[in-house]
Order: structure tokens, then C-alpha cells, then sequence
């Protein structure tokens, strides 16, 4: 299961852009995207090697959920999530890189 953490600081932001890149060795269940989540985005771009979420931040915290299957064993980084409103370039945010093992792939 992943999730994705977002909330604006000052005021609700528009047009955001929430791109969250795969980790090598997994790949993206697309059936479960989305479900459960306090975000609801305008759209949700389902790709390969990444998740795009675009749509309003406001102040409360939300969260995006969505489900990845591992697909190889070993260890392997988690890129940062980032945003960026589409319209503003100076409103932008970075989230944390983590790392996962996995030890058996089904």
C-alpha cells in the first residue's frame, strides 16, 4: 500500500500537480487507485513508472491511496514524491525518499 500526504500551508492551492514515481521492482495495481482516499483529484494520470494526481491541496491533510504489487526481490528506493501548482511554479512541495526489501515477490 502506498500513500501520499498532502496538505497547503496559507490558503487551498489550484491545479496542483502530485507525481509520485515507482520504486524499481514494483508495478502499479491499477484497479486500486484511488480507493479509500480524503483527496479527490480532477484526475489521476495511471502510468508505468509513476502515479499523477492533479487537483485542488487544501489546508487539512489528505490522503491519496493506491496498492503496488512487488514484482522482484531485493532492496530498492522509493523516489520522493513531488508537486508543483501548474500555474504558480513558486508553490512547490518535496516529500522523503524510503527504502523497501522485499523478500518474496507473489
Amino acid at each position: 500500500d502506498a500513500e501520499i500526504k498532502i496538505r497547503a500551508h496559507d490558503r487551498p492551492v489550484d491545479n496542483v500537480a502530485i507525481v509520485d514515481l515507482l520504486p524499481g521492482g514494483f508495478e502499479l495495481d491499477i484497479d486500486n487507485v484511488g480507493t479509500g482516499s480524503s483527496l479527490t483529484p480532477d484526475f489521476v494520470d495511471k502510468r508505468e513508472d509513476r502515479v499523477i494526481v492533479f487537483g485542488r491541496v487544501a489546508t487539512d491533510e489528505q490522503v491519496f491511496h493506491y496498492k503496488l504489487r512487488a514484482v522482484a526481490k531485493g532492496t530498492f528506493i522509493a523516489p520522493p514524491p513531488y508537486a508543483e501548482a501548474m500555474y504558480d511554479l513558486t508553490t512547490r512541495a518535496r516529500g522523503a525518499a524510503s527504502a523497501l526489501t522485499v523478500t518474496d515477490p507473489r
